[in-house]
């Protein structure tokens, strides 16, 4: 059963002023292509892994975890477009994003589960593509835990400004996203949301980061079914 907040969010969305197919063209481009064909044509990393469209949980068995999305919302797998990406979902009404980027660590020397001794590497990384973007700002980074595992947080505030193909209108997201080291790769769990709607959970008393995130977990190698 949905909860009221859903429906507040879908009421709010509902109420700005663009129409329902211009916002859904707003965070993702049609490509033309049925899902099934896109699913078939685009990237397809090759990693063990596995997505259960009942119970919103991805699995990956390759890097010992999986994620159950919150259940409030109808998650459908996205096409990746990335080559690092391991794993996409969407949320059709809110339009909320979560996905996945897995990139192998290059130096294999350091504890493989001590994402903080990269800590420099890592955010450097990640300012220098926000520079060449132009349109990313960090807002936020920071030590963090994450299911028991060391990680680094980032909040960053991505721009679209007056596009003339979506009205000229203005558009403002927020992405957070933790990464840990698992298995010699750097794991990054993505959430993109619209700033309203991060604004409109703040309402309720509710977080980006804990309504969306709290289904990760980390498991032992080889103990997934």
């Amino acid at each position: 059963m949905k909860s009221l907040i859903y429906f507040a969010l879908l009421i709010m969305l509902a109420c700005q002023e663009v129409h329902a197919a211009k916002l859904l063209n707003k965070c993702m481009l049609y490509t033309g292509k049925s899902m099934k064909e896109t699913l078939d044509n685009d990237y397809t990393p090759e990693v063990n892994d596995k997505w259960d469209s009942a119970s919103h949980t991805y699995t990956n068995y390759d890097y010992c975890f999986y994620w159950r999305l919150n259940d409030d919302f109808d998650w459908v797998q996205q096409p990746l477009m990335q080559k690092d990406a391991i794993f996409g979902a969407v949320d059709l009404d809110t339009r909320i994003i979560a996905y996945i980027i897995a990139k192998k660590m290059e130096d294999n020397k350091s504890s493989d589960s001590n994402i903080w001794e990269h800590e420099e590497d890592f955010y450097k990384g990640a300012e220098d593509a926000s520079k060449k973007l132009g349109n990313i700002k960090i807002e936020e980074k920071k030590r963090v835990y994450l299911a028991n595992k060391k990680a680094l947080k980032m909040k960053m505030t991505y721009y679209v400004h007056g596009d003339d193909r979506f009205g000229g209108e203005d558009m403002q997201f927020s992405i957070i996203t933790y990464s840990v080291l698992q298995q010699g790769y750097y794991i990054s769990f993505y959430i993109m949301v619209f700033k309203e709607i991060e604004d409109e959970l703040a309402k309720y008393g509710l977080k980006i980061e804990s309504t969306m995130f709290s289904g990760i977990t980390f498991v032992a190698p080889n103990t997934l079914r």
